[in-house]
């Protein structure tokens, strides 16, 4: 009698063991699944919300971010030009009034070229 016991009771931890091992192979093949399918369904909805937000005109918070940066850099570049000193008035009047002449002169000299 204690043979038969024992070969059952051998069996129904056999078949315990057997199960505990399907039952933990099948819960990571759930949760393995259930992870996939939640990236899936993220990049599903991140995909819709940018599709929306292009209908819109809105812009997303990198593009955002991004130029506010330029306008920053674009700001330091203006306070840094209007922090240097200013040319004095007659180096501009000079500089001006020098390139029309070179223009007259060189208008004669074609005109010139031309008549002969």
């Amino acid at each position: 009698m204690a043979e038969p016991l024992q070969n059952y009771v051998s069996l129904v931890s056999g078949l315990t063991r057997d199960s505990r091992e399907r039952v933990t192979k099948l819960a990571e093949e759930i949760l393995h699944a259930s992870r996939a399918n939640r990236e899936l369904l993220e990049n599903l909805v991140v995909a819709e919300v940018d599709k929306a937000a292009a209908r819109f005109g809105f812009a997303r918070a990198d593009e955002v971010q991004a130029l506010r940066d330029e306008v920053a850099d674009l700001r330091a570049m203006v306070a840094a030009l209007q922090a240097q000193p200013a040319e004095p008035t007659g180096a501009r009047t000079t500089a001006a009034k020098k390139a029309p002449a070179k223009k007259a002169a060189a208008k004669k000299a074609a005109a010139t070229a031309t008549a002969e």
